[in-house]
């Protein structure tokens, strides 16, 4: 009898996967003329080894404590393959402040200094709650949700802050088309949610060349993955709609649901526009950015079909100059 024992990589968020995993190990056996085999990503068994998708959705519902900081940090070094990302009370390590607290030092090894900058700044106020120094929860989950959209930016292939710069940019929008703060916060808040899914795809999507239909099915999954991870935060206030639908065309072309016109919601529509401009103008491995005249004219054309044009007449406007 040949055996294999699989165990649950990043790459298996699903039971075909793990099955699909089983298979390598059933293979690998019979090749090598051994009976027993077992395959793991992380190149150790551990006793629990949730998926991605599941240990930030475990994270992200979690209260302030230094243990869930730790976690995050864990997952971010595992991310972007640094050798050592920890908290520590004394040196070696970067003194980290927040609101003229000091709250202690993060200590690296192997992260490049701009993803380094970029985490210790968001992931301070979740650190200022956790240790007492800022009563405010709300500050917490945002703090986490900015520290993991940044990781999910990174592993789509998007500069850092791409999620940040469209949830500014949304906020914006929503108060030109007439909304209140609140509601203008939320649309903001969930837009810088709506791509965390892409932390439940599998790694081997964004760095292989040719998509298949499959694979591309798969990644159009990420709004699902987004509002599942992120259901039952309700200190975040976020609006479902637009974590589902903002990647729906005015023309009904679009995924999750082939929605069209009227039938998106507006918060979704809205986002879908400042998406599309900021996708146009970043650089991602299979395209090249445009510059700002060429998105803002690509836009126009795009008015009416996959975006819809008074929303798009209303952004332009806006960002025109």
């Amino acid at each position: 009898m040949t055996i294999g024992v699989a165990t649950l990589p990043d790459d298996a968020q699903d039971a075909k996967a793990v099955i699909q995993v089983a298979h390598q190990t059933l293979s690998h056996a019979r090749k090598k003329g051994i009976h027993v085999a077992t395959f793991s990503q992380t190149g150790a068994l551990k006793t629990v080894n949730l998926s991605l998708e599941l240990r930030v959705k475990k994270l992200l519902q979690a209260g302030p404590s230094l243990r869930a900081l730790t976690e995050l940090l864990q997952l971010i070094k595992i991310q972007c393959q640094a050798d050592e990302l920890i908290i520590r009370h004394d040196a070696p390590g970067t003194r980290i402040y927040w609101d003229g607290h000091e709250l202690g030092s993060l200590h690296q090894e192997g992260l490049p200094e701009d993803i380094f900058e970029w985490i210790s700044t968001y992931l301070a106020p979740a650190w200022a709650v956790a240790i007492g120094f800022d009563t405010d929860i709300h500050d917490w989950y945002m703090g986490i949700l900015n520290t993991v959209s940044i990781v999910s930016d990174l592993r789509a292939g998007c500069p850092m802050g791409y999620s940040l710069k469209v949830s500014d940019q949304t906020y914006t929008l929503a108060k030109e088309m007439g909304m209140g703060d609140v509601l203008a916060n939320q649309w903001a808040g969930s837009s810088l949610a709506a791509n965390i899914g892409y932390l439940g795809i599998p790694t081997t999507l964004f760095t292989k060349g040719d998509l298949t239909p499959f694979d591309r099915k798969k990644l159009n999954t990420h709004p699902f993955i987004s509002a599942r991870m992120l259901k039952d935060v309700a200190v975040l206030n976020l609006d479902d709609d637009l974590l589902m639908f903002h990647h729906e065309n005015f023309d009904g072309s679009g995924y999750p649901r082939g929605l069209k016109g009227e039938e998106i919601p507006l918060s979704a529509r809205a986002m879908r526009v400042v998406d599309t401009f900021n996708a146009l103008t970043t650089p991602r491995l299979y395209r090249p950015q445009m510059n700002h005249e060429e998105a803002l004219k690509e836009l126009c054309a795009m008015s009416g079909k996959g975006l819809d044009p008074e929303i798009t007449s209303l952004y332009v406007d806006l960002i025109g100059s």
